[in-house]
């Protein structure tokens, strides 16, 4: 970090530590054992040394403390359990006010922030904002705690994580108010936080990312594990509490973990938070976002509710058993991260869409959400230039592919489609892309290299495994021409040992297979947008620019969906 920036963090946090401990006068007789005194509660021995300088600078320092308290500091060497009358305390107070005495509080402050900072820096703390926060931590509780803490946070440390590790930790802990104060503060910061603090702004895909992360981290937990322990801490920390209930270490914690998630990625304001399922239902729903339908395809963050006693007919409305969130989104599944599952263990389970035992979601407005804290959506609408467009003719560049992409999010952000991508890049089965790999973008009338496909003709027997679209980049064709040319209604759902006919060069699909463009079609249970647009000749990015859709995997029953000519 650079020294300029390190002098901005030493204020913040100067700031921040004057607000918690009180002000130049402030004198605290007995603080667990000894004297504490001024801006930033010098306590002890370090009252003694700022003392002694404020008495060095002031001609009337004899005068206002009276000779004996005045010889005492002059001459003592430790004041580690010293203590005050009532007397002693406003002599003190008066000399801490005096212009020398403010002036030595400002030295003295100015300089053993800085040196809290460096000693965050030297710990592995180099987020701005989580610097500020490990500042407080180390004028309150000394370097041994604001180490101990730095030291538990997960890695790489952010204010969320140290917040989380300084609620939980045995010492800080006891402090939550303090600690979430101080959260807020610096999280109202504006340093250029790399991570999650400070006034960071972040995209929808970000933030929806940044609670997937959050939960993920915590996985491997078991009941009385330092990630259960973190989530309690986090949660009993949060005010206001629940129908003001403070969460037991016995206790079921599903819907404790997921609100400890949304607390730290910073929205708790637009999710609620709850230790019951059904009541954090009941919450969604009075908030607008709970989505009743079990058939809903969530994107990451979002929280995916379950009810055991479902019998898999129709729309499940019964009553709420367990929560988790969404960490991970495929062509035909998803993954949810929970608390709580069997033997008090924190895990995952993998789960096909629309599946048994999904009682409903609950969908925060992520995009507003990020709009609200400063940042903006992922996919505006088209008419907005929400895609990056390569120039035409030219190459397109690349993409590297982080944590949570999908290959149709990518080709979404680039104005073109999964299977572009797949046959430009080789790709056998779009829905497997994995975190590093480099993602070429073509440009305008780019076609796939040589060899990337097969060719087109005759049929192919799925195997496991396989998904449409895979089939589709493999033969360079579309996932919509093969529907339509094998009459799929759903390109979602195909099975094992189906035989898939390819169209040959210039093939169009047998007569019936897709119906008329122009008009509208309304969204049942169960429908896609990739199944409809299959059904209409289109594709998904067509039909999700047409009809304004920001996410084409967001479409609920009874929506009207209007077909471009």
């Amino acid at each position: 970090m650079e020294e300029k920036q390190k002098k901005e963090v030493s204020q913040a946090a100067q700031k921040i530590i004057f607000g918690q401990e009180g002000n130049y006068g402030s004198v605290n007789a007995n603080d667990n054992g000894a004297v504490s005194v001024g801006k930033v509660q010098w306590h002890g021995g370090r009252a003694l040394a700022l003392l002694k300088t404020v008495c060095a600078a002031e001609a009337r320092a004899a005068s206002i403390l009276g000779a004996a308290l005045y010889r005492e500091i002059t001459t003592a060497a430790d004041w580690n359990t010293r203590t005050v009358n009532p007397q002693e305390k406003q002599a003190i107070s008066r000399l801490l006010v005096t212009d020398a005495g403010k002036k030595a509080q400002d030295d003295l402050a100015e300089k053993d922030v800085y040196a809290y900072v460096e000693h965050g820096l030297k710990v592995g703390v180099a987020d701005p904002a989580a610097l500020v926060y490990f500042a407080d931590l180390e004028n309150q509780g000394g370097g041994g705690a604001s180490a101990r803490v730095a030291k538990a946070a997960r890695k790489p440390v952010t204010l969320d994580t140290l917040h989380s590790a300084g609620l939980a930790d045995r010492v800080m802990g006891k402090y939550s108010t303090r600690r979430n104060a101080v959260y807020n503060a610096a999280r109202a910061l504006n340093l250029g936080s790399q991570q999650t603090g400070g006034n960071t702004k972040m995209t929808e895909q970000e933030l929806r990312q940044k609670v997937a992360n959050i939960i993920t981290a915590w996985e491997g937990g078991k009941k009385g594990s330092k990630e259960h322990q973190e989530i309690l801490a986090t949660y009993n920390g949060h005010a206001p509490l629940a129908r003001g209930y403070r969460v037991q270490p016995h206790d079921a914690y599903c819907a404790t973990t997921v609100s400890a998630a949304y607390i730290l990625a910073g929205i708790a304001q637009y999710t609620g938070t709850e230790c019951g399922v059904q009541k954090f239902i009941e919450l969604a729903m009075k908030m607008g976002i709970w989505t009743e339908n079990d058939a809903h395809r969530p994107g990451l963050g979002d929280a995916c509710c379950y009810d055991w006693q479902d019998n898999g007919v129709g729309d499940n409305t019964g009553g709420g058993d367990h929560i988790g969130i969404v960490t991970e989104t495929g062509g035909n599944y998803f993954i949810v991260t929970e608390g709580n599952m069997d033997g008090g263990k924190i895990g995952h389970r993998r789960l096909d869409y629309n599946a048994r035992y999904i009682r409903g979601f609950i969908t925060p407005d992520f995009a507003a959400i990020a709009q609200k804290l400063g940042g903006g959506t992922n996919t505006p609408a088209a008419s907005q230039g929400g895609t990056q467009k390569p120039a035409a003719g030219q190459p397109g560049g690349s993409y590297t592919v982080k944590r949570g992409d999908t290959l149709s999010g990518i080709a979404a952000r680039y104005g073109t489609t999964v299977q572009s991508l797949a046959a430009y890049n080789g790709i056998a089965d779009p829905n497997r892309i994995s975190v590093g790999q480099v993602i070429k973008i073509p440009g305008n009338g780019a076609t796939a290299p040589q060899g990337g496909t097969q060719k087109p003709g005759g049929s192919y027997t799925v195997k496991r495994g396989d998904t449409l679209s895979g089939i589709a980049a493999r033969y360079g064709t579309t996932v919509q021409s093969l529907a339509a040319y094998n009459g799929i209604a759903d390109p979602n759902r195909i099975s094992v040992g189906q035989v898939i006919k390819i169209p040959g060069n210039g093939a169009t699909a047998p007569q019936g297979g897709t119906q008329k463009p122009g008009g509208s079609y309304t969204v049942k249970r169960g429908d896609t947008l990739s199944g409809i647009a299959a059904r209409y000749g289109t594709t998904v990015q067509a039909l999700a620019a047409y009809n304004g859709i920001a996410d084409p995997n967001r479409i609920s029953v009874g929506q009207v969906i209007k077909i471009p000519q």
